[in-house]
């Protein structure tokens, strides 16, 4: 029997060439739960936001390369 992987805790994914990270985010029980960001490839903040269960959460920002506010949610 073959075991299951299920994702747990922060991850984060780095671009090889620039050495910034390009993703952050957690998981709980393999769904995403908990703070998310994404970054530009200069290392800006490009997206930032958190999940509760899976759905988007709270205060959502986008921005752009220079990293500034484009764009404000609230879920």
């Amino acid at each position: 029997m073959q075991k299951k992987y299920v994702r747990e805790g922060k991850f984060s994914i780095k671009n090889k060439k620039t050495g910034y990270t390009v993703i952050e985010k957690s998981y709980k029980e393999g769904i995403l739960h908990g703070p998310l960001k994404y970054y530009w490839n200069n290392g800006n903040l490009r997206l930032k936001g958190s999940y509760l269960n899976q759905r988007r959460s709270g205060n959502w920002k986008n921005f752009d390369i220079n990293g500034n506010i484009i764009l404000e949610e609230n879920y």
